[in-house]
């Protein structure tokens, strides 16, 4: 990938393999920041074929790790008053997940409250607030 400003390309696996034809597959995962990139392919400095080519990241799967919930709802409630959530969905490198015309991806968001038989009503959904913010709230009906 080319350099872009604040963005370090780091790859943290790449294979070579050579097909003893002539041929030879390359295959790599990156951690990088979604965006368009540009791949070389070359060979004694020189382009081989079309070379260079245009490459879009997109986000990576969910990641539990770096994706993120705040809000009142996690610290405090009152019986029969709605406390809200606030969860931002990433993948493993801090990409929000989105499509890349900003549309969320289908990530299913969920609330459960322990014990048990506490009565909660949960939200139907999560709304989609922008950029892989989703917000919603849940009603604790019984102490």
């Amino acid at each position: 990938p080319e350099d872009r400003p604040g963005v370090t390309p780091r790859f943290f696996r790449a294979d070579l393999l050579d097909l003893k034809n002539g041929a030879y597959r390359c295959t790599y995962s990156s951690l990088v920041n979604m965006g368009s990139y540009t791949v070389s392919v070359t060979r004694d400095n020189l382009h081989i074929g079309t070379s260079p080519f245009t490459l879009k990241v997109g986000p990576g799967p969910t990641s539990n790790l770096t994706s993120l919930v705040s809000g009142p709802g996690l610290v405090q409630v009152k019986t029969g008053v709605g406390a809200a959530l606030t969860v931002t969905v990433k993948d493993s490198v801090g990409n929000a997940r989105v499509n890349s015309d900003g549309t969320p991806m289908s990530d299913a968001i969920t609330v459960s409250v322990s014990p048990s038989d506490t009565n909660v009503s949960y939200p139907t959904a999560f709304a989609h607030q922008g950029n892989a913010v989703y917000s919603g709230t849940y009603t604790v009906t019984k102490a």
